[in-house]
């Protein structure tokens, strides 16, 4: 995944590879080029991949975003809140202006539906910007991506057919005249029904792709039929595929997780302490607390709901029972991007990295500096420990190797 973007007087390219881990580690590079015809474009992944130690024939998908999409409406959300809830003072400065305040503001703020339309807007848009929340997610992969849509839609369509439109909204609704909840109620469907045909127009196009590798998503691990497993394969042709071999494997990961969950042990805990071990780190409850705060939006829900990710949970059971060409279709499958949310949030990254106290590190220092911000996993005490226990780090940060340039004496 890649994108492009202009930072000062600098066009830079963040670089981000997704692949199957029992970590979750994401490679990240950056490079500044200001060429931004096709065959650069073309030609800086793979010198990347190359640079990096990455087999060019292990890239599956790529994903890239050069182009500018209008769809603010859907972060529209947070705006519709704080004006709900400062929605009189705001209604009396406009309206306190007279001749200067703006028509369109005017006809609003004086209209009696005005908070009843806001409020629905508040509770739509509530929904999807939760699940616009969980499209970002680092470890969202396409194998999420239809169940993350399936249930967007089917929300919306039980709002139809249910007239239901948020109950701060059906008590302001009750307020107005029939006439004028009829109106409404109408404006209100055919939005959310504006809403469905707007994610079908992108969605439908590559729906059974999407139904298909789903079948490896978090609520179905339990639930996978070797049927599935068929369709899938058929579906992708990956080379060198045993089937045979593929079939034996599957019914022993399926043995191994009958085991897992007949064990005293809920699954959660299990598939935790196994990542944990993975990252050579000493959980604590200190610790756990303030993962979750730094990380709310990402993994605090798992946490409180106990909810198992699915690339975690195959990892446990790979590495329980060694299966090679079962791990090589996994790979395939949460190697495909959900989005290219997550190169995005670099930028949001390099806002903290690359301002005006700091305008003067090169290119290369902000790529090393950006790879430890999203692929480490160690707290800073448990850093801070790492480093004064590594003689080799220890003995590099006091070398003046790492310069690519060294003071020399004036004779």
């Amino acid at each position: 995944m890649y994108d492009i973007s202009n930072k000062g007087n600098m066009k830079v390219f963040p670089f981000c590879v997704q692949a199957l881990s029992s970590t979750g580690v994401k490679r990240v590079d950056l490079i500044d080029d200001a060429d931004e015809t096709a065959i650069k474009v073309s030609s800086n992944p793979h010198q990347l991949i190359m640079n990096n130690g990455l087999d060019i024939n292990g890239l599956i998908a790529l994903s890239a975003d050069n182009t500018k999409r209008q769809c603010r409406w859907l972060s529209l959300y947070l705006s519709i809140q704080r004006l709900t809830e400062v929605f009189v003072p705001v209604k009396r400065y406009f309206l306190d202006q007279h001749d200067d305040c703006p028509m369109e503001l005017k006809k609003f703020f004086e209209l009696d539906e005005a908070t009843c339309v806001l409020s629905f807007l508040q509770s739509v848009l509530f929904d999807l910007h939760k699940k616009n929340l969980e499209l970002q997610r680092y470890y969202t992969t396409a194998v999420d991506l239809f169940r993350i849509i399936s249930s967007i839609k089917m929300k919306l369509n039980e709002r139809i057919d249910s007239e239901f439109f948020g109950s701060a909204c059906r008590y302001r609704l009750a307020r107005l005249p029939i006439n004028t909840q009829n109106i409404l109620k109408s404006s209100f469907i055919k939005f959310l029904t504006k809403i469905i045909s707007y994610i079908d127009s992108y969605f439908d196009q590559n729906n059974v792709f999407y139904r298909t590798i789903s079948y490896f998503g978090q609520e179905n691990v339990e639930a996978l039929t070797w049927n599935q497993v068929v369709e899938c394969v058929e579906m992708i042709h990956i080379k060198d595929l045993d089937e045979d071999r593929l079939f034996d494997e599957f019914t022993n990961l399926k043995s191994t997780l009958r085991t897992l969950l007949d064990q005293p042990i809920p699954l959660f805990d299990q598939v935790k302490a196994f990542i944990t071990k993975q990252n050579n780190l000493v959980t604590t409850d200190a610790g756990d607390e303030e993962k979750e705060n730094e990380d709310e939006d990402d993994d605090t829900h798992l946490t409180e709901s106990k909810i198992v990710r699915s690339d975690q949970l195959w990892m446990l059971l790979l590495s329980l029972t060694p299966s090679p060409n079962f791990k090589k279709l996994l790979c395939f499958l949460f190697s495909l991007p959900c989005s290219n949310a997550y190169v995005e949030s670099v930028f949001s990254q390099m806002k903290h990295l690359v301002n005006d106290k700091r305008n003067c590190m090169t290119t290369e220092l902000v790529s090393a500096e950006l790879k430890i911000r999203l692929n480490a996993t160690l707290q800073c005490a448990d850093m801070y420990k790492y480093i004064l226990s590594n003689q080799d780090i220890l003995k590099a940060i006091r070398s003046d190797e790492k310069y690519t340039f060294k003071k020399k004496n004036v004779q």
